[in-house]
């Protein structure tokens, strides 16, 4: 007989649903959205999450890999598909038949695509990337005139979007230099008469704080959201701003209980002992499936509405809780390792604090196995 881990990720699309509707409503009017669902929309599951966000009303997708494009396409997304990390390794072919649109960070990258598009006599729409302040991927601006000339020789390939990516969200004084660099390839694009349909330089915190729009000539007209759609915040102060509901939680059950004496040492290296009889429940949750070892003696969890605190190392596919405090517990007994249980939360925030880390990687670090055994609430 086949056992299924009581360890899940559940994903609340209702609640999807009403954050994309809470930032469409503070988003100005003029901005068209681009959700961003790249790491299987950052471990939401792409999957579920894309056809709930096309239907409440989004404008364009974005992935990383033409892989994620096509398994898009394979969930009934209609909306434009847009390659974050342009087409990398996968055959060019595949953006013509799925209809997928690359982003393109150099010349070379532009030049090979026009070759493919070329043989098969067919036009490819593709996003160029302006690199304004960020110094990884995109053309610097200081080349983009010379880039430009070049690019324009390319008869194969229709320049449709224009793009750049802010480096620190919560650094003003940088975005406004980033996105004075922005301006200045809109200007010049304008000029020639050249401005493509889509801009977008603005992520979440810019589309939320009204920063969106150039406002020197030529405003953005698309904003990418990502972190937000998922209930999470890039940065604190945002939390003042838009209230978003999580999507994401994590759940277990107790699978062990046991009492222990003052002093009894739990799991590898001993880093913890009890410094009281305690009773001490195991998890059927570790490290493999993303809740990493850092998290040892730092973690709580929700049992019955109460915090218990995670102790010793954590394991690869176990780990152990002091349950002391915690009231009358039997094995079986619901555990919430992000989520909400009683009146008590904890968020993916809080849990990247503890790992000193982001949300994005406690996000992204779920294990496949967990989503295998995803349980969905159906979107009200």
């Amino acid at each position: 007989m086949l056992r299924t881990s009581p360890t899940v990720v559940e994903i609340d699309l209702s609640a999807l649903r009403s954050n994309f509707l809470e930032l469409r409503q503070k988003i100005k009017p003029s901005l068209s959205i681009l959700a961003v669902v790249k790491s299987d929309a950052y471990g939401h599951k792409a999957s579920l999450v894309a056809p709930v966000l096309q239907e409440a009303g989004v404008d364009l997708f974005g992935v990383g890999t033409v892989d994620e494009g096509i398994r898009l396409r394979e969930a009934g997304i209609k909306k434009p598909i847009l390659i974050l990390m342009g087409p990398l390794e996968a055959g060019p072919e595949l953006l013509f038949e799925y209809h997928l649109t690359p982003v393109v960070e150099n010349l070379e990258v532009a030049r090979s695509l026009n070759k493919v598009a070329e043989k098969k006599g067919q036009k490819l729409s593709v996003h160029l990337k302006v690199d304004t302040g960020m110094t990884r991927l995109g053309v610097p601006c200081r080349e983009w005139d010379s880039f430009w000339n070049d690019f324009k020789k390319l008869n194969f390939l229709q320049c449709e979007g224009i793009l750049s990516h802010l480096a620190e969200a919560g650094d003003l004084d940088y975005t406004d230099f980033q996105r004075k660099n922005f301006q200045s390839v809109l200007q010049a694009l304008a000029k020639s008469g050249d401005l493509p349909r889509w801009r977008h330089l603005a992520n979440s915190v810019e589309a939320i704080e009204g920063a969106g729009e150039d406002r020197v000539n030529h405003p953005s007209n698309l904003v990418r959201l990502g972190l937000v759609l998922y209930g999470a915040y890039p940065i604190p102060r945002l939390k003042t701003k838009i209230s978003l509901k999580p999507v994401l939680s994590l759940k277990t059950k107790i699978i062990s209980l046991k009492k222990v004496p003052t002093g009894t040492s739990i799991s590898y290296n001993r880093t913890f002992k009890a410094g009281r009889e305690s009773l001490i429940g195991v998890l059927p949750l570790g490290y493999a499936d993303g809740y990493t070892r850092i998290l040892s003696n730092k973690a709580s969890v929700l049992v019955h509405g109460k915090r218990a605190p995670v102790v010793g190392t954590i394991c690869m596919d176990l780990c152990m809780v002091d349950l002391t405090e915690a009231g009358t517990v039997s094995v079986g007994d619901e555990v919430v390792v992000i989520g909400q249980q009683g009146s008590d939360e904890i968020r993916a925030d809080e849990l990247a604090a503890w790992a000193g880390t982001i949300s994005y990687e406690i996000f992204c670090s779920l294990s496949p196995r967990l989503r295998s055994v995803t349980r969905i609430n159906s979107p009200k």
